[in-house]
């Protein structure tokens, strides 16, 4: 079961690339080092599971955008321009969501 539901998120995240016109496998690539490296970075200073929990889901979008703006500066192309609004409302409801459920 737990395969795929991967498999399934990985489908949507190429789904969602191509829609968006994001780098194929940017989101793979940012979400490997995103939950190998930052988040157990995190918890070297957080005890509070919640606490990381939170923090994981407020700073995915920032960094994730971050992620695509340093491509494209290395490719020397136009960064791509979003809505800060409906970033600010998915960053605010999947930290309680987040926080909520841990």
């Amino acid at each position: 079961r737990q395969k795929e539901i991967i498999w399934f998120s990985l489908f949507y995240l190429l789904i969602f690339e191509a829609d968006r016109g994001y780098y194929l496998f940017s989101s793979w690539v940012f979400l490997f080092f995103y939950i190998y490296y930052f988040i157990p970075l995190i918890e070297n200073f957080l005890v509070c599971k919640r606490c990381v929990a939170g923090i994981a889901a407020f700073l995915a979008y920032p960094l994730y955008y971050l992620f695509l703006v340093s491509i494209d500066a290395f490719f020397v192309k136009e960064s791509l321009s979003i809505s800060f609004t409906s970033v600010l409302i998915y960053m605010f409801f999947e930290t309680l969501l987040a926080v909520g459920l841990e």
